[in-house]
């Protein structure tokens, strides 16, 4: 169930990364 998780976290973050703005996803990967 935890590797569902990950690779669901890894598309959603794959996904916005490709909408919103680099600045926005190093922010996002600070936090």
């Amino acid at each position: 169930f935890q590797r569902y998780i990950e690779q669901s976290l890894e598309q959603l973050s794959h996904i916005s990364s490709e909408f919103e703005p680099s600045s926005q996803k190093r922010r996002k990967m600070s936090l």
